[in-house]
């Protein structure tokens, strides 16, 4: 099965919101552990197929789709992952706001990652997995490990400082988070 961090949207659609989300499945089914997640994208078009009623067996029938983030804990629940709901990002307009709403969300003992909903001009989901510890004798600041299905670098997951993507969520209109309640 491929990596996960070679993993993603076809370019030009609007599918990003399917892959954020399934990267939480696979988080909840490895227990967290980031380095060893793995799917294909037909089992992600396949699920999101099943979000919108489509017959499984003809995967992509669906077709291109945008996540609205009011449906995100219900696609979530129908990849069973649940206790997730919507947390209202529109007030939030500083960084240290922001950091603080993930940090706090990421912190929690059973945390399985949350997925984001850019609604500015970007109009983008990305997922971000986990706090990755500062090393403090190497002068290296805490960071988070984003997944972005529509990166198409090496790696579709990097660790970005935590204040630089509290920055760019702000900056580009962050409209929800999709957390967990526990």
């Amino acid at each position: 099965m491929p990596d996960y961090r070679y993993v993603g949207q076809d370019q030009g659609s609007l599918d990003c919101g399917f892959f954020a989300g399934y990267t939480l499945r696979l988080m909840q089914d490895t227990g967290g552990d980031v380095a060893n997640l793995e799917m294909t994208q037909a089992e992600v078009y396949a699920a999101r197929d099943r979000f919108f009623g489509s017959d499984a067996s003809s995967p992509g029938q669906a077709g291109n789709q945008w996540l609205d983030y009011t449906d995100a804990p219900r696609y979530l629940d129908g990849i069973g992952v649940g206790g997730y709901w919507v947390e209202d990002m529109f007030s939030v307009r500083s960084t240290a706001g922001m950091l603080n709403r993930i940090l706090n969300h990421l912190g929690r003992a059973n945390s399985q990652g949350i997925m984001v909903a850019q609604i500015g001009q970007l109009q983008h989901w990305v997922s971000i997995l986990a706090i990755i510890p500062p090393n403090e004798s190497e002068g290296i600041p805490q960071k988070l490990a984003i997944y972005d299905p529509g990166f198409r670098e090496t790696s579709r997951v990097q660790a970005i400082d935590q204040d630089r993507i509290a920055s760019a969520l702000v900056n580009n209109l962050v409209g929800a988070l999709i957390v967990s309640a526990s």
